[in-house]
């Protein structure tokens, strides 16, 4: 009862102080009221009245003391609160009932989503359509799995606008377009997409390349590899997953900001003047710690706890660094920022200079204390280049792991893959970047697995007011399907991966080929069904530089080497488990932020002797 009247208790003791509450000193304000509060009970009043005066003192300071770490548990369930509310997207995690018993109808327990991907919605009836009550955070909303009612839910941005509280989180460095809407989004989207050029698309390739060919392979696993009986490398990677991320991150600090970390962790790099770590170190920690940072009270970032300390100094260092470089692009006069040398051919200089352009055409008195209507501020540029980074690295590197242990059990498709590539760009052949659109089967590979393990794995919605949307009924025809104003509406992108309705019987195996269409032209694959990238207006600005990326790390890579999963090479250990639960074990993930696939061991095997 104490904890359900405390908000009141503390509203009715602001009110009492009032009198005496400057604007500003909110904490010795409340204190004053709160303790004459207290001190009018008869209990306290004995109590104080039989201690000296020293011990009076101490007593009264003890009380502030608690009552100010009631104050402190107050404001931290407000914030839990908030937090709650940012993250309704993630209902199946946050309810306090997931972690119960799972009851059909009533409790679908933890990472529902994950677990009964288009089965919720096909042991339910024939309507890719669910409502669903959740307790908490207590909300009422429909879950969606049909290509056209999603499609007209993200292209109807006035009934649907975007819950940006959902994602103020990642608005820690500054507004950027995943966390704002309206004209705001318009300025941020016009600006940051006019960075993601063919030019960015080129240097991702380049920066990969060099990456996976050179500082991987050539430098790194052809030193430290172990050759087998019949003179072939063999590479052992303990977990395909931190592989990848280790490979995004070292091609986003070079893309981006063109830094080149070196591959080796004991490789030494020199710290800048002014800097107490290096960019990548802080990139890894900003991106590391993330979840640390989010669910951490404001208050609280600053306590002497290691790991705290860690996360708050990388957060420091990567705002120092990313000032300190917005600074010196904009300090460039050259017409165009991204051909230039020293550094600045980058997605932040691309995202500068086209911050430039947008000034250049504006008739303006120019104020340096202010920004130009219409354009960003450093403050946006920065959050811009961190919403990048952040998911950039993840969510293509998780894609590209899921890939890789995709490829490691299907054998068969590994060997399609590697005549494809030994077809279009053999060892040898000069890794340029005009082969990124000349193989469509290794995207294809990649596609496949996103379609079955998307990144994303909902998107959440919010009816603005009421609404009819179209939906396909069960025989094809349309229908129409009422959304009253306050419903939240769910995206479920993996129900929709796997509706056999768009993707056949088959659409829970991998197949990469039901990516790749017809020359005839009489198979195109369901592109309204795919939803890898989100889609509609708020569609993943970056999604050709992660596309090319990714296929730059699998020609690259497979051109070279085989990967099996640890447990089958030389041999396999567990012969008689059937295939359809091994690919299960293997391929489990679990979804927080983004789709996170376990920890998975391959060796990766040379190809060819002597290459």
């Amino acid at each position: 009862m104490a904890t359900v009247l405390l908000p009141e208790l503390l509203e009715c003791c602001w009110k009492k102080g009032a009198a005496s509450r400057e604007k500003g000193a909110l904490g010795p304000a409340l204190a004053l009221p709160l303790f004459s509060f207290v001190w009018r009970f008869p209990l306290f009043d004995a109590l104080f009245a039989s201690l000296s005066s020293l011990a009076r003192t101490a007593a009264m300071i003890e009380v502030l003391v608690l009552l100010l770490a009631l104050y402190i548990g107050w404001t931290s369930c407000r914030n839990l609160k908030d937090l709650c509310s940012r993250f309704r997207r993630s209902t199946d995690l946050l309810s306090i009932f997931a972690f119960l018993p799972r009851f059909s109808g009533f409790n679908l327990g933890e990472q529902y989503i994950v677990r009964y991907r288009h089965a919720l919605f096909s042991s339910r009836g024939s309507a890719d359509v669910l409502s669903l009550v959740t307790f908490f955070p207590p909300s009422r909303g429909i879950v969606l799995a049909d290509a056209t009612a999603i499609k007209h839910v993200v292209m109807d941005r006035t009934h649907f606008p975007k819950q940006t509280h959902n994602y103020k989180s990642l608005a820690i460095f500054g507004e950027n377009a995943v966390t704002t809407e309206g004209e705001v989004w318009r300025r941020h989207r016009r600006i940051v997409g006019g960075s993601f050029t063919e030019g960015a698309s080129e240097l991702a390739w380049e920066e990969t390349a060099r990456i996976v060919d050179k500082d991987c392979i050539a430098d790194d696993w052809e030193r430290r590899g172990l050759r087998n009986a019949e003179g072939k490398l063999e590479v052992a990677v303990p977990s395909v997953v931190k592989f990848t991320l280790k490979i995004q991150l070292l091609v986003i600090a070079a893309a981006a900001f063109s830094h080149r970390a070196p591959w080796s962790e004991h490789e030494p790099e020199a710290v800048p003047e002014g800097q107490q770590i290096t960019l990548a170190a802080a990139m890894h920690g900003v991106l590391d710690g993330g979840l640390i940072r989010l669910m951490c009270p404001t208050w609280a970032v600053g306590l002497p706890i290691k790991r705290l300390q860690q996360v708050n100094q990388a957060y420091q260092e990567f705002d120092l660094y990313l000032k300190r470089m917005i600074t010196a692009r904009k300090a460039t006069t050259a017409s165009d920022v991204r051909e230039t040398q020293g550094g600045r051919r980058d997605l932040l200089g691309a995202l500068v200079h086209a911050n430039q352009q947008e000034t250049a055409g504006m008739d303006f008195e120019f104020n340096p204390t202010t920004k130009p209507k219409g354009t960003l501020s450093d403050d946006e540029v920065l959050g811009n280049m961190f919403v990048i980074m952040a998911a950039g690295h993840e969510t293509t590197a998780h894609a590209l792991a899921t890939t890789l242990q995709y490829l490691a059990l299907h054998q068969d498709v590994q060997e399609k893959l590697l005549a494809h590539i030994d077809e279009i760009m053999p060892l040898g052949a000069d890794a340029s970047y005009s082969y990124a659109s000349k193989l469509p089967f290794v995207n294809a590979c990649f596609l496949e697995a996103m379609r079955l393990q998307p990144p994303i794995v909902v998107i959440p919605k919010h009816a603005a007011s009421d609404v009819v949307i179209p939906i396909e009924g069960p025989g094809g025809e349309g229908e129409r399907l009422y959304v009253p104003r306050g419903t939240d509406v769910y995206l479920d992108v993996v129900a929709l991966h796997r509706n056999p309705k768009y993707w056949g019987e088959d659409c829970d195996t991998y197949k990469p080929e039901r990516f790749v269409d017809a020359a005839d032209g009489s198979y195109r694959w369901p592109r309204e069904a795919f939803m890898g990238f989100s889609a509609g207006p708020r569609s993943c600005l970056g999604q050709r530089f992660s596309s090319v990326s990714a296929t730059a790390v699998l020609a690259l890579l497979f051109r070279k080497y085989r990967v099996y999963l640890a447990e089958d090479y030389p041999q396999q250990t567990k012969e008689h488990e059937p295939f359809k639960d091994k690919v299960e074990r293997v391929m489990h993930a679990r979804y927080w932020m983004s789709l996170t696939p376990d920890p998975v061991s391959v060796v990766f095997v040379e190809r060819e002797k002597g290459i």
